[in-house]
């Protein structure tokens, strides 16, 4: 004799890092023209973040791609995105800023968590309380005791460990005096069974 209950678990959580996708479009008439700006600005770009001691830059895509018009002009489309991760730190973000006002490039900041197995972690045990909880209840009733457990199923589990604010540039952006981004909320389900003594 067993009995299965479904343990809920849900949190939330402050952000407490800072992703900065960057991305640097280049386009001309010849490809190669539109490869070397593109090289140019990246370049630029990296040395601009080093001296700001920022270096753990990565590159998320580097793609090319050629577009024919209707007079059959012909136009090469150069796209590279970098992305790094930093404190969110309003003064490490303005210095940031301080750094892209200077460059002719479009970014998007998006808010996370620095230690998403913790989050992860906290989020389970929340799940396994709950379950642990329904399930004494029950058997109580029936005046029975909880036994082993006999399965733990958590299914197919996706977490999304970004907060819903996130910030574009799409021209000039000044210096930030405050910046409370939405906090990040996991839930997930749990399928506990135990025995039942």
């Amino acid at each position: 004799m067993s009995i299965k209950v479904n343990g809920q678990g849900k949190i939330s959580l402050k952000p407490d890092l800072i992703k900065m996708d960057v991305h640097i479009k280049t386009s001309s008439h010849q490809y190669h023209e539109s490869m070397d700006e593109n090289n140019r600005k990246s370049s630029q770009l990296k040395k601009a973040f080093l001296s700001a001691d920022f270096d753990d830059i990565k590159t998320e895509s580097f793609y090319m791609n050629q577009e024919v018009k209707d007079n059959d002009e012909v136009l090469f489309h150069v796209n590279h995105s970098l992305s790094f991760e930093f404190d969110l730190e309003l003064d490490v973000l303005n210095k940031v800023i301080e750094v892209f006002s200077k460059e002719d490039v479009l970014f998007n900041l998006s808010f996370g968590l620095k230690n998403k197995k913790k989050a992860q972690a906290d989020l389970f045990e929340n799940a396994r309380l709950d379950a642990l909880e329904k399930a004494k209840m029950l058997v109580s009733l029936e005046n029975k005791t909880l036994g082993d457990i006999k399965r733990i199923d958590a299914g197919q589990f996706h977490p999304h460990f970004i907060s819903s604010t996130q910030l574009t540039r799409m021209s000039t952006l000044n210096q930030i005096e405050s910046l409370t981004p939405q906090n990040i909320t996991l839930e997930t389900n749990v399928l506990y069974e135990w025995e039942i003594l």
